[in-house]
Order: C-alpha cells, then sequence, then structure tokens
C-alpha cells in the first residue's frame, strides 16, 4: 500500500490566502451561499486545521 503526505502550501511555500478566498467566493456564488470576508477565513483556516488532523489520525 502506498502512502503519501500532501502538504499545504498555506504559507509554506507560497501564500495562496488571496487564491484560497477567490474559490470560496466561486464556490459561495456557485451554490448561493454567503461571501465569506476576509475576517472569517481566520476561522475557516482553524476549521480546516482540525480536519487535517483528523484525517492525518486516521493513517
Amino acid at each position: 500500500m502506498t502512502k503519501l503526505i500532501i502538504y499545504d502550501c498555506d504559507g509554506v511555500l507560497f501564500d495562496s490566502r488571496e487564491a484560497v478566498l477567490a474559490y470560496y467566493d466561486f464556490i459561495s456564488k456557485k451554490f448561493d451561499l454567503p461571501k465569506i470576508n476576509k475576517n472569517d477565513i481566520e476561522q475557516v483556516n482553524k476549521a480546516m486545521m482540525k480536519t487535517n488532523v483528523e484525517i492525518i489520525n486516521m493513517l
């Protein structure tokens, strides 16, 4: 079985915050959801970090 480690690039290789916000804007429009502003992105990042830890613990 092959195992992989996938690195999150936010702040590691390059700062992709603007790209992440653009992605969320696209998804918000597509699914008619409220737009995420720059102040909310910190909460989103915390949720993503928790999810990443949960996934790693399952490996």
